[in-house]
């Protein structure tokens, strides 16, 4: 009796280990797939620092397509070069913008106001 205990022990061993190999693939799927979706949710965003010639401060963050400065959201209006235009409402012509940022350089410019912004 003691020997077919054991073999029957052995047994359900292996059975278990085929059943858990058999449908792992199934199992990782099944986690990755919402753990993927939470991943995409995350928000990516850069902030910055902004100085201008009277070495006032402000902060302004980049966050999806939007630029949040001076306690107000602009809308990101397009691209052209090295130039990214952002305004509350985009013109037509992207280079009337109220806001043109050029990343490379960390340039703002707010109408007639020149910032020069460091990421943090």
């Amino acid at each position: 009796m003691g020997i077919f205990n054991g073999f029957f022990a052995f047994f359900a061993f292996i059975l278990r280990a085929v059943m858990i190999l058999r449908y792992t693939p199934a199992i990782l799927t099944a986690l990755a797939i919402p753990i993927g979706l939470c991943a995409c949710e995350r928000d990516n965003y850069t902030s910055w620092s902004c100085a201008s010639n009277s070495d006032q401060k402000h902060s302004m963050v980049l966050k999806k397509a939007q630029m949040e400065f001076l306690d107000q959201r602009f809308e990101y209006c397009g691209s052209l070069g090295i130039h990214s235009y952002f305004d509350a409402k985009c013109p037509a012509d992207i280079q009337k913008s109220s806001k043109v940022f050029t990343p490379s350089t960390g340039s703002l410019t707010d109408d007639k106001t020149i910032f020069q912004c460091n990421v943090l």
